[in-house]
């Protein structure tokens, strides 16, 4: 892999409810850092596959980080914004948006066939968004005892998006969402 001694590490899982049905990364020898990446999916159907043609390991050299700007470019410095503390108000805020987003938020299984399922922000799904409403549409009308919504099916990640403004998520097929929304 990238010209170096590599180590296959394959992850089996022996969930049968997962889309996911083998995870291989390939580590280098020397280094132990991960080359490559490959998962796959129903039917050996590869998911994603990352992985470095080339890799040098150790300093770069200083030089590939200057900037040299194109001849005629007018270059203007300013000075980096110093970060502010945010008030106690606007703590407590983000501490209640986390705290509400804990509550709205489950998980249903476990191990790789795990479904969460979360309530989004009101207003996350507004249809008066233009590009969100499109790609809304592009998706599969689902219902079922929780009520009607929109599917996701990829590879190895199904999501279902609910009228009501749930998501529920999850490395498994849109029946096992269905189930965890009907919950």
């Amino acid at each position: 892999m990238a010209g170096r001694a590599a180590y296959d590490l394959v992850l089996t899982p022996r969930d049968s409810a997962t889309l996911v049905k083998q995870v291989r990364v390939a580590v280098d020898g020397e280094n132990y850092t991960p080359l490559r990446v490959q998962v796959f999916g129903p039917d050996d159907k590869t998911a994603l596959d990352v992985s470095y043609t080339d890799i040098a390991f150790g300093q770069p050299d200083a030089r590939m980080f200057a900037f040299n700007p194109p001849e005629g470019t007018k270059v203007t410095e300013k000075a980096v914004p110093e970060r502010k503390e945010p008030t106690a108000a606007q703590k407590k805020e983000l501490e209640s948006r986390k705290a509400q987003a804990e509550r709205d938020t489950t998980t249903v299984g476990e191990g790789w066939s795990t479904v969460v399922v979360t309530k989004l922000p009101s207003g996350a799904t507004s249809s008066s968004d233009p590009t969100l409403k499109g790609f809304l549409s592009q998706l599969k009308p689902v219902s079922g005892s929780w009520g009607t919504g929109r599917e996701l099916d990829g590879t190895v990640v199904t999501a279902i998006l609910t009228d009501d403004g749930r998501l529920a998520v999850g490395a498994v097929n849109g029946d096992t969402l269905s189930q965890a929304l009907a919950r």
